[in-house]
């Protein structure tokens, strides 16, 4: 194998990246398209959900504008969730693998106890818990402020 500045130097330059995309979760978010859906394209970027085979007509039903991709693998969905300029979601695995590859992660709490399911990480940012639901305009509020500070 070539060393690595070889290969550097011989690599023909990446295109510049899309913006990286908003990926979103449905359950217990307290949001929708008309709330993500601005947020994300005044920043240029997608907004894609991946939903479990029991949510596919609900996030079509709630997110019909956004990249709705069904039937994503785990090994893809980390992938995602790694280029992911924000992901938002509840205490779901998807969750805790965002935490996991470090992306940016808008954790939404409900009647779970955070100090026994929260994602950890340093990405992490929590909203809720302790027996309730945040607000949907603290989630709004959280949204914009973690995908201003992606730009």
């Amino acid at each position: 194998m070539p060393p690595v500045d070889f290969v550097a130097r011989v690599s023909p330059p990446r295109e510049p990246a899309a913006a990286p995309p908003l990926l979103v979760l449905l359950h217990g978010i307290g949001a929708d398209e008309n709330d993500l859906l601005p947020l994300a394209r005044a920043q240029g970027r997608p907004v894609l959900v991946c939903p479990g085979p029991a949510e596919v007509q609900e996030a079509r039903e709630r997110f019909g504008a956004a990249l709705v991709l069904e039937g994503v693998g785990l090994g893809t969905y980390a992938a995602l969730l790694a280029e992911a300029a924000l992901m938002i979601s509840n205490d779901t695995g998807p969750g805790h693998m965002a935490a996991a590859v470090q992306a940016p992660l808008l954790s939404v709490l409900g009647p779970t106890h955070p100090g026994h399911w929260r994602a950890w990480g340093p990405t992490v940012h929590l909203l809720g818990g302790l027996g309730h639901w945040p607000e949907r305009e603290a989630v709004l509020a959280a949204a914009r402020s973690r995908l201003a500070a992606a730009r």
